[in-house]
């Protein structure tokens, strides 16, 4: 039996993967879409083991989803090296990644936006987050397809991401 797919929609902090994902459920209601930040801590940005738990987490969650015959769709920073060597890599059937990004400017003028809070120690590391992406997404293995969110609304974005997934189901 195939096993359904599992989506990975990432990007850098405030490039608009929430925002633009929101909408999923009533454009691809054969999916069910979790935002990472569901079961992150931030204790795990000091703890790489912690960080590669909370990936093999998610890997068995898109795989009970699976057994229901729906395919997750997660929304946080991935990338293939987060899940493609995990022991728990093979209780999913195919995983598509997409990164979203914008132009370095308009992610720093988005994360301002956010207000103080977000611009703590870690807001040089978001920006380089995107920079990495625009510039290395296309080099992964296997690689990361690329949306733009830079001259686009929310809803069109969420539109695109929908197109991808249904291209792939």
């Amino acid at each position: 039996m195939r096993k359904p797919p599992l989506f990975a929609v990432s990007g850098a902090t405030g490039v608009g993967k929430t925002t633009s994902t929101s909408g999923l459920p009533n454009l691809v209601p054969e999916v069910i879409r979790l935002d990472g930040d569901l079961l992150w801590s931030n204790e795990y940005f000091d703890h790489p083991a912690s960080i590669t738990r909370f990936y093999g987490i998610w890997l068995r969650l898109a795989a009970a989803i699976a057994e229901n015959g729906r395919a997750l769709v997660f929304c946080g920073a991935v990338s293939p090296d987060s899940w493609e060597e995990l022991p728990e890599r093979t209780l999913v059937g195919d995983i598509y990644y997409l990164a979203l990004v914008c132009d370095p400017d308009v992610h720093e003028r988005r994360l301002r936006g956010r207000g103080p809070g977000s611009q703590d120690h870690r807001f040089p590391n978001f920006l380089s987050h995107n920079r990495w992406l625009r510039d290395n997404a296309g080099s992964t293995t296997p690689p990361m397809d690329i949306i733009d969110t830079t001259r686009q609304a929310p809803w069109e974005t969420g539109e695109a991401i929908a197109d991808w997934i249904r291209e792939r189901l």
